[in-house]
């Protein structure tokens, strides 16, 4: 199973890295040094407002989503946060056979059961 990415500093290493961006590429694009990109990633040094919206508008993500879990109304529960991280760790090919698996339960599961042996001989 995949790490829990829980808190913010978790959270941004993990961004980072599905960017495929090093410490030092983010510090350099959000104006801190690679040092200053480790601080933030671990929470030694707190996400201000400015290193927020920077690190939001590098990665790609909305400024909510930079707040810890507790703090957002819509937060993902950690199980299912897990399950996200795998999912996203697969290559595109096998995600979309993912999806297409998932379509198909979804569809079979919304089909009303076939009746019981018991049930079509009373049937008659």
């Amino acid at each position: 199973m995949a790490k829990a990415i829980e808190t913010l500093p978790n959270r941004i290493r993990y961004w980072r890295k599905q960017r495929g961006l090093s410490q030092e590429q983010l510090g350099d694009r959000i104006g801190v040094s690679k040092q200053m990109v480790g601080h933030l990633e671990t929470g030694i040094r707190p996400l201000n407002d400015a290193y927020r919206l920077a690190v939001a508008r590098e990665l790609a993500i909305d400024v909510a989503d930079t707040y810890l879990p507790e703090q957002t109304p819509n937060t993902v529960p950690l199980g299912e946060r897990d399950f996200l991280a795998d999912y996203y760790a697969l290559p595109a090919k096998l995600r979309a056979a993912v999806r297409e698996h998932t379509r198909q339960l979804r569809e079979w599961g919304a089909q009303p059961p076939e009746p019981q042996a018991d049930e079509r001989a009373n049937e008659g």
